[in-house]
């Protein structure tokens, strides 16, 4: 019981935790002095990204500050050659720079629900690191998508929670109704199945489905908090 309050209290305040969703864990979006800070932890270590009005990003992981990244339009930036698949789609050319430094030159184009970067030699980029060599480093993909206003997340599955509750609900009634069970299992069997007693089997199997359901059910409410 215990174990079903503590997990249901962890997860109503993980799954109204919304914020942006960077490496493995939630930025939680707040203001100061005008401008936007999505702050948490990563790995332990505070990592906070600051938006101001005129959308530049700057990065802080620990003592570490990177930035500011701005990004800019410019027509001159889309390949001259891209992939057959894109023709005929809308091509927007971008340049994000950090400081004075360009580290994307290229193009974005929208396919459905996703926008995705080609660089000046047509190639599909998968991932740019802002900070190459940094244990944490945001990509060009992250640095947009704060630019342009993120959709807010949170983490956690709530599946998670049902399937660990189904576990723990399935824990007491086998605690509860142990015999009950017991008997209506061997109603199908034999014909005087009220007046039989559990083998020493049956009460050992007993106690190892109490043991694993109960941890099978904190690896479920676990899992699902990922």
């Amino acid at each position: 019981m215990s174990m079903v309050l503590a997990f249901s209290a962890i997860y109503a305040v993980t799954l109204n935790r919304m914020g942006f969703r960077f490496y493995n864990t939630v930025l939680v979006p707040s203001e100061e002095n005008g401008n936007i800070v999505y702050s948490g932890k990563v790995d332990g270590t505070p990592a906070s990204f600051t938006v101001s009005p005129d959308k530049a990003v700057v990065f802080q992981y620990g003592e570490e500050l990177s930035g500011p990244y701005i990004m800019r339009e410019d027509p001159t930036a889309i390949p001259k050659k891209t992939p057959a698949e894109l023709a005929g789609r809308t091509m927007t050319g971008l340049e994000i720079l950090r400081g004075d430094k360009v580290i994307f030159r290229g193009c974005e184009v929208s396919i459905g629900q996703k926008c995705l970067l080609y660089g000046m030699n047509g190639q599909y980029v998968n991932r740019i690191d802002t900070m190459p060599g940094s244990g944490v480093s945001p990509t060009a993909y992250d640095l947009i998508d704060l630019m342009r206003g993120p959709e807010l997340a949170h983490k956690g599955d709530v599946m998670g929670w049902i399937c660990g509750m189904l576990f723990c609900i399935l824990t007491a009634v086998s605690i509860l109704f142990a015999d009950e069970l017991f008997r209506w299992q061997l109603h199908w069997r034999v014909t005087d199945a009220e007046s039989a007693e559990p083998s020493d089997w049956e009460i050992a199997r007993r106690y190892i489905s109490w043991t694993l359901f109960p941890i099978l059910a904190a690896i479920l409410f676990i899992m699902g908090l990922r």
